[in-house]
Parts: C-alpha cells; structure tokens; sequence
C-alpha cells in the first residue's frame, strides 16, 4: 500500500509531500490545485518501473523515453512536465572567464523526481525514486535515484510474483463512449487510456479481461480468472451479468460486448450509467494488464 509520495519539479509543483495516504484517499480542492498532478506522478512513475524492468543498464546509465511512447498522458513536449517549463539552470561559479573577467556561468540540469513510499507484501517499508531530465522536445532520460543495482533488488529481478513494488493503475474520467471499436494492441490501448479516452475501449479491455481467462498461455495479466473474477466484483457492485465478448478474428469487425439486467433486458455499454462503467473501465485495466 502506498503512503507517501514526494514529487519535486513536476509540473505546478517544486517539491510537494503527499502523506498519511490510506487504502482509501480522498483528494478535495480546487482547480488547479494539483490534484492531478500527484495521479500523473503516479501514472509516470509506474510506466518509468516498467520501462525499467525490460532494461540491462547498470550503474546510473539512464533510459532513453520517446515522446510517441509515452502513454501515462498526452503530451506534445517533455518540457511540459517541468514545473514552470524550466528543465535547467545557469549558475555562476567562482571561475572566472578571461575574456569578460566575469564568473562564468554552469549548465545544470533540473530532475524531475518521483518518490514513493510503500509496504510490500510483508508489510516492510519501502522507497524508490524515478528521476527524468529533459534532452528535448520529443525525448527524455529517465534513471532509478538509487542506480540499477538497487531497483532489481526491489524487483526481484523482474520476477512479477515476488516484485516489491506497489500495482498502480491510473485511469483518467471517461468521456463518450464509442458505438463501435475494433480491436486494438497494446500500445494504442494505452495510449487511448492515456489520452483521457478510456470510454472508446471499454470493449477492448472486457475483452481482454475474456481473451486471457481464455487463452491464459497468451495473456500477460497476473490474475487467474481475470474475466470471471471482473464479471463476478460487477455482479456484485451492480446487480448485472457480463456476457462473453465477441470477436472472431478474420471474420468480424468489431468487438461485441453486453450486459444483462436483473430484468434479463441485454443492453450496450452505452446504456450504462457512469458509476459502472467507471468501475469496470478500472477493474478491466487492471486484470488485463500485467
């Protein structure tokens, strides 16, 4: 379970403590006050940890980032994430310069830091820092605080059962809901997600949910059962039964996806009210992905 994080340089904030978060944190305050900025710090430290996991740098070597990756949130420049777009600094050192005898000036760059604090499994405490510095628009380089050695320690050297690390799943409030979707690979799927468009896969990832419980030697979720275990955590929140996805590869164009009521009246997920699909966006995100 999370219980801190520390965020510094990040977009509104130069260095911001968020502690004492519970199993269930309520963020209240007004526009602008930085509420999603903590939920995207979380969402980029999480995408950096699984970045980091399929690297084989050693020491402080830093991965290279590219823009057109980058799925946490939508971006059209690094430079954006850094608080008040200030990636670096020039300060004056005690060297002078011959030809102006004036001090001259260092080029310093400004991390951005992401610190979080939580118990594994055991209940130990644990701490990793994700540390990114802007190389220009379209790329940045991100490196764990404590070196390699370190995060494969808390990794267990990539071992998804004995990780330490915390499960984040960051899913931004749905817009509409698409009336159609075809299926879509990974990285378009989080990218959609990222993009604050969770509502226009809805059917994507029940059917991923399906698709692994289905052919689990293909699927890459963590859980056993992750399509009856989303349908039955449904059933009991709300009241209705999820049917099995449809799609036929090579033969159908889109993914089929419906509900049944307790009146047995089969519905869409448009007709869905946004609590549920809110639930089973997250839930579906959750159980289909690693």
């Amino acid at each position: 379970m999370i219980d801190r994080v520390v965020i510094r340089n990040l977009k509104r904030f130069h260095e911001q403590e968020f502690s004492d978060l519970g199993q269930l944190h309520l963020l209240v305050g007004p526009n602008n006050a930085g509420k999603s900025t903590l939920l995207h710090a979380l969402a980029i430290w999480n995408y950096c940890v699984e970045e980091f996991r399929s690297s084989e740098r050693t020491g402080n070597k830093a991965i290279e980032i590219a823009l057109a990756n980058f799925t946490p949130l939508p971006l059209n420049d690094f430079k954006l994430l850094w608080n008040e777009k200030t990636e670096r600094r020039y300060p004056v050192t005690d060297e002078l310069d011959p030809k102006t005898n004036k001090p001259k000036k260092k080029q310093e760059f400004i991390p951005v830091e992401i610190e979080v604090h939580w118990r594994d499994r055991a209940g130990a405490a644990r701490t990793f820092t994700v540390s990114l510095r802007w190389h220009n628009q379209n790329t940045m380089y991100a490196s764990p605080k404590g070196g390699w050695e370190e995060f494969r320690r808390l990794d267990s050297d990539g071992n998804l059962e004995k990780t330490t690390f915390p499960r984040i799943v960051y899913v931004p409030p749905h817009s509409n809901i698409a009336a159609q979707e075809r299926p879509l690979d990974d990285a378009n799927l989080r990218a959609l997600v990222g993009e604050g468009r969770p509502g226009s896969v809805v059917r994507n990832l029940v059917w991923r949910t399906w698709r692994a419980e289905a052919f689990p030697g293909k699927s890459t979720s963590r859980i056993s059962k992750p399509f009856t275990r989303l349908r039955d955590q449904i059933s009991e929140w709300f009241g209705i039964t999820l049917s099995d996805p449809a799609y036929e590869e090579g033969r159908s164009r889109f993914i089929t996806s419906v509900y049944t009521t307790a009146s047995k009246t089969e519905l869409d997920w448009v007709n869905a009210c946004s609590g549920l699909l809110q639930c089973l966006i997250v839930l579906s995100f959750l159980y289909g992905f690693q």
